[in-house]
């Protein structure tokens, strides 16, 4: 696997653009694309945590990784919840996302 900083460079180099959040972005997201990866997410009976074995490449990109897997599995609990008809997608999106944001922000305070 090419270095991911490098990739990143010559992605920048190719397209002519300034690095931010919106260009590492779509760098992150074409590379995703282009690249078999996954995650998996376990947790041993008991534990307080969940372990997360990732692509290899640090947390950053792992988290791209979850970012490319969530639509799909939004769309899969939409169907298991009657379908778009029968659920206020964006109710249950912001929901959701609301949901995450607290759980991050508790992960980081349990630390203090």
């Amino acid at each position: 696997m090419a270095d991911l900083k490098e990739t990143a460079r010559k992605g920048l180099r190719e397209k002519k653009k300034e690095l931010n959040l919106d260009t590492f972005g779509e760098i992150m997201d074409e590379f995703i694309q282009e690249s078999a990866c996954g995650l998996v997410i376990h947790k041993e009976e008991g534990a307080d945590f969940f372990r997360v074995e990732g692509a290899g490449c640090g947390a950053v990109v792992d988290f791209y990784i979850f970012m490319n897997a969530l639509p799909d599995m939004f769309r899969r609990m939409l169907e298991e919840m009657g379908g778009k008809g029968e659920v206020k997608v964006e109710q249950l999106a912001e929901t959701l996302a609301d949901m995450l944001r607290q759980e991050m922000i508790k992960a980081v305070e349990q630390d203090d």
